[in-house]
């Protein structure tokens, strides 16, 4: 069965000539723009150049509550639609045309919520060679990995889904502690299905606009989901919040703490 694919989006039509044409090589049956109603007239004339029934514009039920908000509205409307599976990716990106998206579920045997896309700089954690030579999920130290992922819908859902209240940042890496907290369920990175980023940090859309393109109120915003997670879990695992502190999370002891063995099932070495 082939992929049915929810890309989140907010104010960035613009970008859809660039990755639509790559999502189209992909074996996928339907391929969502989920977006606000503001946005529609945008997206639907963006997407009706390519008469392609399989891309279609979502409208949100609600405005201005953030990615975690639409990730967790993603992941019921998966669930109401009968899907097992999904693919969420985030709208500044797209699989290379010699990668096969769909191989982003094989996770048959493995304890997870979903794996993700391969992308050059994860080169830092598994090593580019290991990436060159290896056609498998490999296991992360960590969430590194949610920028296009598949997701088995019903585990997500088991474990109570996207924190809503996570609107600036940092909701995709609470959904794997959750997981690991309540499963033992690590994170995968397919290193044979590969991603190509299009956009930076600062572009125009998406978060920066749910922000009104105000970096110190995305900041702001930022600090507000550190604060949430911090009284998730504590010091021990949560850089403690406060005067612009980026927020950190120490893996290596939270994975110690509630998946034990986990570094057993590290099968790969970084080269």
């Amino acid at each position: 069965m082939s992929a049915v694919v929810f890309i989140p989006s907010r104010n960035r039509a613009f970008l859809l000539n660039k990755i639509v044409p790559k999502w189209q090589q992909q074996d996928v049956e339907q391929v969502f723009f989920v977006i606000e109603k503001p946005d529609y007239p945008a997206y639907h004339n963006a997407l009706a150049k390519y008469r392609d029934r399989r891309f279609l514009p979502v409208v949100l039920p609600d405005v201005n509550r953030g990615i975690n908000w639409s990730r967790n509205w993603i992941t019921l409307e998966a669930n109401r639609l009968g899907l097992h599976r999904i693919i969420q990716a985030d709208d500044d990106i797209y699989p290379r045309p010699d990668s096969d998206v769909n191989r982003l579920f094989e996770w048959q045997g493995l304890n997870t919520l979903g794996i993700g896309i391969m992308v050059p700089f994860y080169g830092l954690m598994f090593g580019n060679e290991t990436m060159k030579n290896e056609d498998r999920p490999l296991m992360s130290r960590g969430a590194l990995g949610k920028r296009l992922f598949s997701l088995n819908v019903q585990r997500v859902l088991a474990i109570g889904n996207f924190d809503v209240r996570l609107h600036s940042g940092w909701g995709d890496d609470e959904l794997v502690r959750q997981g690991m907290a309540a499963l033992e369920a690590t994170w995968y990175i397919h290193a044979g299905v590969n991603g190509v980023s299009i956009a930076g940090r600062y572009t125009k859309g998406g978060i920066n606009d749910f922000h009104g393109e105000d970096q110190d109120k995305r900041r702001k915003g930022q600090e507000l989901s550190h604060r949430i997670i911090f009284k998730n879990w504590g010091p021990r695992y949560i850089s403690t919040p406060g005067n612009g502190k980026r927020m950190m999370c120490k893996w290596g002891i939270f994975m110690d703490d509630f998946v034990p063995g986990w570094r057993k099932r590290i099968d790969w070495e970084k080269q």
